[in-house]
């Protein structure tokens, strides 16, 4: 293997036509690079973590941040750049839609030369707004260096902290400092920041809140020529305590010698300071940062060999890996090293104006491994929590415990961040997740009391005489649990009230309406509803509209839908007119499950066709861009990957994968259940055409979708790819409903 160094080297030395091209000022060209030490194999598999980019999707709507992370952690260490500050935070929440969805706390900057007490200091310059930057990015660790901010860094990750390694470049003296307070427009804030020198050994400890109060503690290995703070513009030297808001920024800064390499370490926590520090002094007790990024090398490439693929494009390769890297980010672990975490509000409150209260602390139990939080709902039940329960099931297992834990403190929340239940957002999502748990075979939870809770957060619902909207995912996920668990009334029960959607089709407007009675839309009891506003009885997806939601139901009754429509050549006329127009957005997630609604109604064709045309505009390898919408804590990225796996989570409650053609020839994924593998083949595959067979462990497949339960125990899937035009899943039946219910 190559040093990077001399990697880089060559590649700023070679040709303009034979290395990446920067964007930059008149002042001369911004190179930020983030990478490994060594290049290994760029071939996926052997060495996939070589061909992550974390910067992918880092500029335009993902609202994605490179940053230096282990699978699943807390500590998240990268640049706030994409809103215009040159600032870091120690906590990221990947692809959500902006700050108040987010932490971005706690923040530290670096800077050359004078101390400015103001938020000029940390204003990103003009130069950098639009860079691009090489496809260098990698899992392990985050460096940048740049002419512009003055400085080199290098940034790793643990489990809940970091260390940054960092010199000035221009002559001028480095400054690490913490700023509390409002410092750029998308990053209000609030804090304090205490600054101490303890038998010289120089520390920092930050409280930001974003969103959520998170702690940090921070130490350096040398000490500063110069240290202070500052509050209301003034500077004041040595150890201080201070404290930020939208009026006051405030901070601690240490200023040290022109180019001297700084180390500091720093622990990050959702309890209090004193986890902070333990976090820290337990996952590093050292200053060897080579030692920290060769352990999350080691780490994320084995979190990728959960699903290695062969074959295909560089391009493909590279977007493949980068999505699966993102799919594994969230939900992140909640506990500190001691196993203490905060309990949920009861009554939350919204916003930074008002005070987020720090509740009681828990302890974790045995023998669940992590508690888990934050967990995107809406987004996520589609995707990113049926890859996981395929791949992850000892994880998973453990997400869905610290779910039961939240439902049985506040009940189940619906889009929970760190310990607020319930900021934005509709539908019972969370009983989707937990009922996918069992759909998928995974053991070691407590389902009868996922389902206790399940039915006490809908119990409103199963009496509604309105459309739920977007709550059946809710209702089919009960039923759904309830069939695995032998409750075969309740099972039936629930689903019924799964397929009273059916009563809500108006076939004059060929719309969905709130209420069969002449009732106000406004009095519909899902008030979060974006719908609600229009009070035209008419029922909108949330973040997207009339026409978006005649398709939401088909997740788990597609025949009935078609029905509803006319029959399945009706209903494949309308779906085929809806996926070639203007109003699919395959760019966010209410559109996911669409094109896969033809393969079960009998054209596999319309849906391959309907895949090839979207996926480019979904994901380009155009590095720091490529991503028209959010991610959402890795559901996009999730989606890429089951799709080009040949299996997409159609229904996940009821365990229900749709077949379509894998990108690549060859794709393994370890099912993390006593070895057991799923290895899918494909001959032939170019884009015209289409699939002919699909054959499970050398039986025919007839059906265009397979049981979570039956890729469970593994084996061979092979799809048998051919031009013209194919008989396969032409006439399917649909996929098997919850035990002991009947259409």
């Amino acid at each position: 293997m190559k040093s990077i160094f001399t990697h880089i080297t060559a590649r700023l030395l070679a040709p303009p036509a034979h290395r990446c091209q920067f964007k930059h000022s008149n002042k001369g060209p911004v190179l930020v690079l983030l990478s490994l030490l060594s290049l290994g194999s760029l071939g996926l598999g052997a060495e996939s973590v070589d061909e992550i980019d974390i910067f992918h999707g880092s500029m335009g709507g993902a609202n994605l941040f490179p940053t230096a992370v282990r699978p699943f952690g807390l500590a998240s260490i990268g640049p706030n750049w994409k809103y215009g500050s040159t600032t870091y935070s120690c906590a990221h929440i990947q692809g959500t839609g902006g700050p108040k969805w987010n932490y971005l706390a706690p923040t530290f900057a670096l800077t050359t030369g004078t101390i400015k007490p103001d938020a000029s200091a940390f204003k990103l310059p003009p130069s950098m707004e639009k860079m691009q930057v090489p496809h260098e990015g990698r899992a392990d660790s985050l460096r940048v260096t740049s002419k512009e901010l003055g400085y080199t860094a290098e940034i790793v990750a643990t489990l809940r902290g970091g260390m940054i390694v960092a010199k000035s470049i221009d002559g001028k003296p480095l400054n690490v400092v913490f700023p509390v307070g409002t410092y750029a427009a998308h990053l209000k804030n609030k804090g304090t920041c205490s600054l101490t020198n303890s038998n010289g050994v120089w520390s920092v400890d930050v409280m930001q809140q974003t969103t959520v109060p998170v702690f940090g503690h921070f130490e350096f290995n040398v000490a500063p020529q110069a240290a202070g703070s500052w509050t209301q513009g003034k500077i004041a030297s040595g150890p201080a305590t201070v404290g930020g808001d939208g009026n006051n920024l405030a901070g601690v800064f240490l200023t040290f010698p022109a180019g001297v390499e700084v180390r500091f370490r720093l622990g990050v926590s959702f309890t209090d300071p004193d986890g902070a520090r333990r976090n820290l002094t337990t996952e590093i007790p050292h200053w060897n940062a080579a030692k920290i990024r060769e352990e999350a090398r080691t780490e994320w490439q084995q979190q990728l060999d959960k699903v290695r693929v062969t074959g295909g494009t560089p391009s493909q390769r590279r977007l493949f890996a980068t999505a699966l890297y993102q799919s594994c980010i969230a939900p992140h672990v909640y506990e500190d090293a001691d196993g203490r975490y905060r309990e949920f509000e009861k009554k939350p409150s919204k916003g930074i104006e008002k005070d987020h209260p720090l509740t009681a602390t828990r302890i974790l139990k045995a023998p669940q491994q992590h508690q888990y939080a934050t967990f995107s709902g809406w987004d996520t039940f589609r995707t990113t929590m049926p890859l996981l329960a395929l791949i992850e099931p000892g994880r998973y297992a453990d997400m869905c415990s610290s779910l039961i834990d939240m439902g049985q403190q506040v009940g189940l929340p619906r889009w929970p961040l760190a310990n607020i239940p319930d900021p934005t957002m509709v539908g019972s999502p969370i009983e989707h997740i937990l009922a996918t748990g069992s759909s998928h075979q995974v053991t070691g939870v407590d389902y009868p009391a996922a389902l206790k809770l399940m039915q006490q957060a809908m119990a409103s619902q199963l009496t509604s005489d309105f459309c739920l909207a977007d709550d059946y995912n809710g209702t089919v996920a009960i039923a759904a649990l309830a069939g695995k668990l032998g409750q075969k009334e309740l099972a039936a029960k629930w689903w019924s009230k799964t397929l009273d959607y059916r009563r809500f089709y108006d076939p004059a407007r060929k719309v969905f309406i709130h209420s069969t009675n002449g009732k106000s839309a406004a009095d519909n009891m899902s008030a979060s509803n974006s719908d609600k506003r229009k009070n035209d009885n008419v029922v909108s997806s949330m973040e997207g509209n009339q026409d978006t939601y005649v398709w939401y139901n088909a997740m788990w009754d597609p025949d009935g839908l078609a029905t509803l429509l006319g029959g399945r050549a009706k209903a494949l006329e309308r779906l085929k007119s809806y996926v070639t127009s203007n109003l699919i957005r395959m760019s966010n997630e209410n559109d996911l499950h669409v094109p896969f609604i033809a393969s079960l109604l009998g054209d596999p064709g319309l849906t391959r066709s309907t895949l090839l045309a979207n996926i480019p505009q979904m994901f380009q390898d155009d590095s720091p861009h490529g991503r028209p919408g959010n991610d959402d804590c890795g559901t996009m990225s999730a989606w890429l990957v089951l799709v080009q796996s040949g299996l997409y989570s159609y229904n996940p409650a009821c365990g229900w994968y749709v077949l379509t053609a894998p990108a690549f020839p060859r794709v393994e994924i370890d099912l993390g259940r006593g070895g057991k593998r799923l290895v899918i083949t494909t001959k032939g595959g170019s884009e015209k055409d289409v699939i002919q067979q699909v054959d499970l462990n050398g039986v025919p497949r007839v059906e265009p979708w397979l049981l979570a339960s039956d890729i469970c125990q593994g084996g061979q899937l092979n799809f048998k790819m051919g031009p013209g035009t194919s008989s396969w899943a032409k006439n399917p039946t649909s996929p098997p409903l919850p035990s002991s219910v009947q259409k």
